[in-house]
């Protein structure tokens, strides 16, 4: 069993061995996933470890990529000039960030550039614009153009028949410190918090969050109601994976007396597969 984050490259980031029994599957001597649902297309799991209440683990939800991918293929139509997403992309073959290092040797420096690739399908190469670049150093942009321009080999390019180009925003951070230095990159967005990530996250937006989950404690305490429940729906607005946020939303409505809302939320909880929950939905609502 293999994780990968990389859309546009596809290897295996980190892999663990299994066993099957029935609906487990088993990763260790005390973990593993129970099989929720499984169907052609969807397949759901829940975390397990000894010791770990339900509500503290994992449910994982899996669609096959190919069916995402028709799905997207058939809204966009007949367009020609088509914008990848991380459903939605051509793979390549070797990693481009490998490339840009090689390139730049023991060169590195501390630059950031926003841009798009444009991969042509029709003249088969690869144009680099740079939206944005905090450095004067032109060699250095030239550079990256260069490499990223001579990449048209590396992509696999099979399912995108009949289009003419396929836009990819990316942003690049080149750093070199005492200890690292090297360019990463990040494709399918114009931030470069995303570089920074904590869980696939942004790191910005999750800080943001927790600020805000901080902020509705506060103000809890503090009996400014109407305040908490703006900061709890703020913090889980950004943080979908802050559950506590939904969790004490709920809490705060049911104090103020506004049931109806706090099952809402209780509802939510349950769908996400939260015993507590479910437990908060039975005991108090109708």
């Amino acid at each position: 069993m293999c994780t990968n984050g990389n859309p546009t490259h596809r290897v295996n980031e980190s892999c663990f061995p299994f066993s099957i029994k029935k609906d487990f599957i088993k990763t260790s001597s005390t973990s593993g996933y129970t099989i929720d649902r499984i169907k052609n297309d969807t397949l759901i799991l829940s975390e397990r470890i000894n010791g770990m209440e339900d509500d503290k683990l994992k449910r994982l939800y899996f669609i096959r990529e190919q069916k995402i991918f028709n799905e997207i293929k058939k809204q966009k139509g007949g367009i020609k000039k088509q914008i990848a997403n991380e459903f939605y992309t051509p793979v390549l073959k070797s990693s481009l960030m490998l490339e840009l290092n090689k390139a730049f040797k023991k060169k590195h420096s501390n630059f950031k550039l926003k841009g798009k690739v444009i991969i042509d399908l029709v003249n088969k190469k690869v144009q680099t614009k740079i939206t944005y670049s905090n450095t004067i150093d032109s060699s250095k942009i030239k550079r990256v153009r260069k490499i990223i321009g001579k990449s048209y080999k590396l992509w696999n390019l099979e399912r995108f028949d009949g289009i003419e180009t396929i836009t990819l925003p990316f942003v690049l951070k080149d750093k070199k410190t005492k200890t690292v230095w090297g360019i990463s990159m990040k494709f399918f967005t114009t931030s470069f918090y995303y570089l920074d990530t904590v869980h696939g996250g942004d790191l910005k937006t999750n800080q943001k969050a927790g600020e805000y989950f901080a902020k509705a404690i506060k103000a809890f305490q503090n009996k400014e109601y109407e305040n908490s429940i703006f900061c709890f729906s703020k913090s889980y607005e950004l943080d979908s994976k802050n559950i506590d946020a939904l969790y004490n939303r709920a809490a705060v409505y049911y104090e103020m007396g506004k049931t109806e809302l706090a099952c809402k939320d209780w509802i939510s909880l349950s769908q996400l597969g939260q015993k507590r929950g479910m437990e908060l939905l039975n005991n108090h609502c109708k």
